[in-house]
């Protein structure tokens, strides 16, 4: 029996690194399937798990493509693929949670995946002692193409040669060979550690706070958004790499977020998101429905905790 699922999944692996344009049109048909769902029939579990399945699928062939690459899979590279998976299925389990066992089972599930998460970045950052970068399908494919660095060496004469995805621009070039790499640069000080270790304890934090005082009370709104602020002051940017400076200016801009969330979004925001979404309405005859189904869906978005507080 175990030789026989051996064999449908060597053969599904070998049929799906021989068709990837296939296996990306049904991760788009489904996708799509699941909008259509959510905006038509109004049934978000389904389409959450439609959304969901989608996600696993693109996981999968991740995979797929990573061992057809050659690539050894590490401690690091699982616990991501582990948090890849979370990522997919965090939404459709709150929302199952709260509709099989009510507002309890929900922050039952909600503390639970941010215990686990939170410790296997952890672990991550032990492993690896850089800055946390969001685990999206494109970076990863992206990581899994510039396998082997930014240079590689010829086998007899030992001499470095630059690939051409690693070559500067050309006024900054000084036709040098590669010298080896800096690893200094791309490992965090002390302080910077700490700061990303704040980053990533940061929602279960929020919830503890939430279970103390309440999801509308100011007080764990305030404590995420110190936390998110001595996180990046920590971080800093300085004599760093050009990811850790890319990632540090994201986590700037994702605090906008906190516009939904609340309660600043029920006492402050939400009045005025919604007014700008109906004079933007107003004024476009074509693209007016579209912006009134973005305004409609605002309010059930900022219910789903997975969306608004996700990291």
């Amino acid at each position: 029996m175990s030789e026989t699922i051996e064999g449908l999944i060597e053969k599904y692996r070998l049929w799906a690194a021989n068709n990837p344009s296939l296996i990306q049109d049904v991760e788009i048909f489904l996708r799509g399937f699941s909008y259509f769902l959510s905006g038509y029939i109004k049934e978000i579990v389904i389409s959450e798990f439609v959304y969901s399945l989608a996600q696993l699928i693109s996981v999968l062939h991740s995979r797929i493509i990573k061992r057809n690459a050659a690539v050894s899979p590490s401690v690091v590279s699982l616990l991501e693929d582990l948090l890849r998976v979370l990522k997919c299925v965090e939404v459709f389990l709150e929302i199952a949670a709260l509709r099989l066992g009510g507002p309890k089972a929900r922050w039952i599930v909600l503390i639970s995946l941010q215990l686990v998460k939170g410790c296997m970045k952890l672990v991550i950052l032990k492993k690896t002692g850089r800055i946390l970068k969001p685990l999206d399908q494109e970076r990863k494919n992206n990581d899994l193409q510039k396998v082997g660095g930014q240079y590689y060496t010829l086998p007899c004469s030992g001499r470095r040669i630059r690939t051409l995805q690693a070559g500067p621009p050309m006024y900054e070039r000084t036709w040098q060979p590669p010298g080896p790499m800096n690893s200094n640069s791309l490992h965090l000080t002390t302080m910077q550690y700490s700061g990303e270790i704040l980053y990533i304890l940061k929602p279960v934090l929020h919830l503890a706070a939430v279970g103390k005082c309440g999801e509308q009370a100011w007080a764990p709104f305030l404590l995420a958004m110190s936390l998110d602020f001595a996180s990046q002051v920590a971080l800093g940017s300085k004599n760093q790499s050009r990811e850790h400076r890319e990632e540090v200016l994201r986590r700037w801009f994702s605090l906008a977020n906190y516009c939904l969330r609340s309660p600043f979004y029920d006492r402050k925001s939400k009045y005025v998101i919604l007014g700008f979404l109906r004079c933007v309405e107003k004024c476009l005859p074509l693209g007016g429905g579209l912006v009134a189904s973005i305004r409609e869906y605002i309010p059930e978005y900022v219910k789903i905790y997975s969306y608004v507080w996700a990291d």
